[in-house]
């Protein structure tokens, strides 16, 4: 076994920088380990089935709405082939951080790393195994595991706005100063963008047209924008509501008092496979059917989605004395738009190169409410100050004319019919001022 450590110290050196803060990576220390895949999957509590996420769209899973929520139902999954791992007797622990292997980052006061409760034993990894062990994880230890090691930190700490890459560790022999292990690195980003500024609206006939002032080019990028829309008393616009609020519509994720609403994600998996070191793409092409699991049933489940402090361990910490069941926090929206809820989305997802959207499906005279959300590439949402709208009738100036009692008569061929026609443009022109000076 010494010589294997040995050939772990060198080779942890060797990818250390194999760390991506653009998409997973994974990597394996021993040698023997030489086949392993990993994916990241979403695990439906009620059914215990698992939904792969494409390999190309982890990163955008782990946003700040994830971690506000903390929904639990976020899975590891992994198998190693060719193990020389034969049964369960081989001690083993997982953590999230950075450099879990090194035993300074797991002591007591150590900042880099934090423990998690295994759900996953050597056995499952033995080359003799058929399953496929699921880990789960906490968004909020993968985003910033130095606070789960501090009980005394406030809540707010731990989505702090960032953009980390950590991993999922599984040590295999932890005892050791230099133990094996194979993991996963897994990015993730809770830094929300700037909303649009300054926006306002103009009436058409059943339409409002909306514009704003992009955010500064200093913030967060922006990927996209989607408009929400609500009546003057705060709620959906049914019309819209139905043809826009849509679970394949969705491209923004929200924390809300009813639990975690997802954004629309493609699927796919599994989604890594680390040969000799070295790391591949082992996907299936994406599914035509979008994903977009709101596990969360506000009736019957807790707005954590049911993780408890079993789910964490604190390095040196007994879960007796440390509570880690903290309350979500809800994405920040301006009312009536609290937290953002997908049911107010009245628009389709449109190009962060436009400062202008057009509602229509509107009722004439009737005031309604807009905002405009912006969103980044992994779905984190900022929305822009409340505008309100009225839509009014498009005014025919021949029809108010008419209306006001104004005729034409034309003698085709001679001069006084072409006088008449003259003088009855000039009435309406006047008339048409007139009124727009009264307003």
């Amino acid at each position: 076994m010494a010589s294997r450590l040995l050939l772990a110290a060198l080779f942890t050196t060797a990818v250390a920088h194999a760390q991506s803060s653009t998409g997973p990576t994974m990597m394996c220390s021993n040698p023997s380990l030489v086949t392993a895949t990993f994916g990241l999957a979403i695990k439906d509590a009620k059914s215990a089935a698992l939904t792969d996420i494409a390999p190309t769209l982890i990163n955008t899973v782990l946003n700040l709405a994830e971690c506000r929520c903390e929904a639990g139902d976020l899975v590891v999954t992994a198998r190693m082939i060719n193990t020389t791992i034969t049964n369960a007797s081989v001690p083993m622990e997982v953590w999230t951080g950075q450099n879990c292997n090194q035993q300074t980052n797991r002591m007591t006061g150590a900042t880099a790393c934090t423990k998690l409760n295994a759900e996953v034993n050597s056995g499952n990894f033995a080359k003799t195994s058929s399953s496929l062990p699921q880990q789960t994880i906490s968004v909020r230890a993968l985003v910033n595991p130095a606070n789960f090691n501090s009980p005394s930190t406030p809540s707010t700490n731990f989505c702090a706005g960032t953009s980390a890459s950590n991993g999922v560790w599984f040590l295999f022999n932890p005892q050791n100063a230099m133990p094996d292990y194979c993991s996963i690195t897994l990015p993730t980003k809770t830094l929300a963008p700037t909303g649009p500024s300054g926006l306002t609206s103009q009436p058409g006939e059943g339409a409002v047209t909306l514009s704003w002032t992009a955010p500064p080019t200093t913030s967060v990028p922006i990927k996209s924008y989607q408009v929400l829309c609500a009546d003057q008393t705060g709620n959906p616009v049914s019309s819209l509501q139905s043809q826009f609020a849509t679970t394949s519509n969705q491209a923004y994720s929200t924390c809300t008092p009813s639990g975690l609403r997802r954004r629309t994600l493609s699927t796919g998996g599994p989604i890594l496979v680390s040969d000799g070191g070295t790391t591949t793409d082992a996907s299936v092409a994406p599914s035509s059917e979008p994903l977009h699991p709101d596990h969360l049933d506000p009736d019957d489940e807790p707005i954590d989605g049911g993780v408890t402090d079993a789910a964490l361990v604190d390095a040196g910490e007994d879960m007796a004395t440390v509570d880690m069941a903290l309350p979500p926090q809800f994405t920040e929206g301006p009312s009536p738009f609290v937290s953002l809820d997908p049911k107010f989305i009245c628009s389709t997802t449109f190009q962060n190169t436009q400062t202008s959207w057009r509602i229509d499906g509107l009722e004439n005279g009737k005031t309604y409410q807009f905002a405009v959300v912006a969103i980044d590439d992994v779905g984190n949402p900022a929305a822009s100050n409340v505008a309100l709208g009225t839509p009014q009738p498009v005014e025919d100036l021949f029809r108010r004319f008419r209306a006001a009692g104004g005729g034409i008569q034309c003698a085709t061929g001679t001069r006084s019919g072409s006088a008449t026609m003259v003088a009855a443009l000039a009435a309406l022109l006047l008339l048409h001022s007139l009124r727009r000076r009264r307003r």
